[in-house]
């Protein structure tokens, strides 16, 4: 049986380790903050389930050819429209999540989480901006419609032409100054910031047309930030 003592020298390492845990997540914790601590730990872990799942619904219709991706949506219109409202409501979700995290990096590192959270958020608003010139092919998918419908998607990717076309720039770039930052303030392990950063090569999928790249990057994002979100959860409110 353990005698007193080392009872005690437990009870108080627990306790000095729910502090440092606590305090880790407490620049979210308190009342005032924003978008809040729960609201950031849900998104942290519906985000990038949700990039996941309509990342493979995608798979077999998108395509950076547009008349290949108009064909794509004609073959599979109900999955199509899954896929896409799902994809929107992830980048939608995904933004706040970024907002939560760039503050616990901040706490420590001020310069990496600002400059993470900025670019990425950036590069999110990438995908929510196509999101909509998909939706828009998806309605001219009748044979007559079909090349319009095409010429205004290649349109769209052509990078001197739509400004938000710097979003792929600014998604690879904040990922990897997240990782980095997450993983110097310790908000991260080493493992998972580095899984973080990886998640860079989401707009690859998208602007290579290999959807299946996007889908691993939303894989690499869901093992570094749901048990973040979890995490978060399950600890008291501090502050």
């Amino acid at each position: 049986m353990p005698s007193m003592t080392e009872h005690n020298r437990h009870t108080a390492a627990s306790a000095a380790t729910e502090t440092s845990v606590d305090r880790d997540l407490s620049p979210i914790a308190n009342a005032g903050s924003f978008p809040g601590r729960t609201i950031t730990a849900i998104c942290m872990v519906a985000g990038p389930l949700l990039g996941l799942i309509g990342s493979l619904c995608a798979i077999g219709i998108y395509s950076a050819d547009g008349p290949t991706f108009i064909r794509g949506i004609a073959a599979a219109p109900s999955r199509f429209a899954v896929g896409i409202n799902v994809q929107l409501a992830s980048m939608m979700v995904l933004l706040f999540a970024i907002i939560g995290l760039a503050q616990l990096v901040s706490a420590r590192h001020p310069a990496l989480g600002r400059t993470g959270g900025i670019l990425t958020i950036l590069g999110l608003c990438g995908p929510i901006f196509f999101e909509g010139i998909y939706w828009g092919c998806a309605h001219l998918t009748a044979a007559a419609d079909q090349v319009p419908a095409a010429t205004m998607y290649d349109a769209s990717q052509i990078v001197p032409t739509v400004i938000m076309n710097i979003s792929g720039p600014c998604l690879i770039a904040g990922f990897i100054v997240l990782g980095v930052g997450a993983a110097r303030s310790g908000t991260l392990s080493r493992p998972m910031a580095v899984l973080l950063a990886i998640t860079c090569i989401l707009p690859a999928g998208f602007i290579l047309g290999f959807i299946s790249i996007s889908a691993a990057a939303f894989v690499c994002l869901s093992v570094a930030l749901v048990p973040l979100g979890i995490r978060m959860l399950r600890r008291p409110q501090v502050g």
